[in-house]
């Protein structure tokens, strides 16, 4: 038979290997995080140096005018103006809503 000063130990054990297993999942979760997010900045700086090479780096994807410069300090991977990614991004979630209230619903 247990005592109740064994079940306390193994539970305070337990509690313990339990909050280091869970500072180790956040650890590990924030790690490939952060390496997913340099990956993507990565291939948005690819894509940049690719649109310098052919003469339409600083120019917005949407509208061809001037993206300006303290935007391109601040995003070096800017593909459109202000105004316009204001636009883009508008649109987007506009599109996402309308994606959300036509799905299907499934009880």
């Amino acid at each position: 038979m247990t005592t109740n000063a064994a079940r306390t130990r193994r539970r305070s054990r337990s509690d313990e290997l339990r909050t280091m297993l869970q500072h180790r999942l956040y650890q590990l979760t924030r790690d490939v995080q952060g390496k997913i997010r340099d990956s993507r900045v990565d291939q948005r700086i690819d894509t940049a140096l690719r649109r310098l090479d052919e003469g339409i780096y600083g120019d917005c994807f949407e509208c061809g005018n001037e993206i300006v410069g303290a935007r391109l300090r601040a995003l070096p991977f800017a593909l459109r103006c202000k105004d316009c990614e204001e636009t883009h991004e508008v649109a987007e979630q506009r599109e996402a809503q309308r994606r959300h209230l036509s799905a299907p619903f499934f009880d």
